[in-house]
């Protein structure tokens, strides 16, 4: 297997025996400055993370970054590999304890002001307290875009009115459209695999008393292969090409 192959199916976990991994070293080498620890954030958030660890009580939050959050985007501006991460190196991902299970009943303010973030189109300002001071602390994911520093969310408030799309405002707001439906009017209706991963995951979708948070992990292969079913159903119906 060569160098360039062992990396890719890695993702930094040491398969080759190095004490580190150079393509991570390489970035390191080439960070001018980190981030130094802060106690608080006010700016804006494009998008919220919900992880999967101990699943049904997850950490969620938003994400913090004053630059574009979508990879639709990052693909428009031929933004290369060493770009994205640099840019996510100043990420900040907040996290709060929420029980995934529990739905409506667990929509305390925290979770509320998450869903607000999930829901809007475009990045709205939020106000965050952390429990302790953030630091920097760049991980790697195979799945997942790399995030540069994560906190415990101490106090969250949302600082503007999220943008909500008439397509996004109907589909959340219909308690009896299963969840898969609701991704694929949504995605018919124009809306980004992103915006819709967001919503997904802030258990804005779905049968009303269903309603969970959804891991952003398992978000992603959801909506990827409901969406790409369906299509394949649709194209199947046209005539053969002679």
């Amino acid at each position: 297997m060569s160098r360039s192959q062992q990396c890719v199916q890695c993702k930094g976990r040491g398969f080759c025996g190095l004490p580190k991994c150079p393509i991570t070293s390489r970035f390191y080498a080439k960070l001018k400055e980190k981030p130094r620890p802060f106690e608080s954030y006010m700016g804006e958030s494009p998008s919220v993370f919900i992880g999967s660890y101990s699943y049904p009580k997850v950490a969620g939050g938003p994400m913090m970054t004053g630059q574009a959050d979508d990879p639709e985007d990052w693909v428009k501006k031929g933004c290369s590999i060493d770009d994205i991460v640099a840019m996510r190196s100043s990420t900040v991902r907040g996290s709060k304890t929420l029980n995934a299970a529990a739905g409506k009943a667990f929509l305390a303010r925290t979770a509320d002001s998450i869903q607000e973030v999930a829901i809007s189109q475009k990045p709205i300002d939020i106000e965050v307290a952390f429990e302790k001071p953030v630091s920097f602390d760049l991980k790697f994911d195979g799945t997942l875009a790399p995030v540069g520093l994560s906190g415990e969310i101490k106090k969250m408030d949302v600082l503007d009115n999220a943008f909500v799309p008439r397509i996004v405002d109907k589909i959340t707001s219909d308690g009896d459209l299963r969840a898969v439906d609701g991704m694929y009017e949504l995605f018919k209706g124009g809306i980004d695999v992103h915006h819709i991963q967001n919503v997904l995951g802030a258990g804005l979708l779905g049968i009303e008393k269903n309603r969970r948070f959804v891991p952003t992990r398992w978000g992603i292969t959801a909506i990827d292969d409901s969406i790409s079913r369906r299509l394949k159903s649709e194209v199947m119906k046209y005539p053969p090409i002679s």
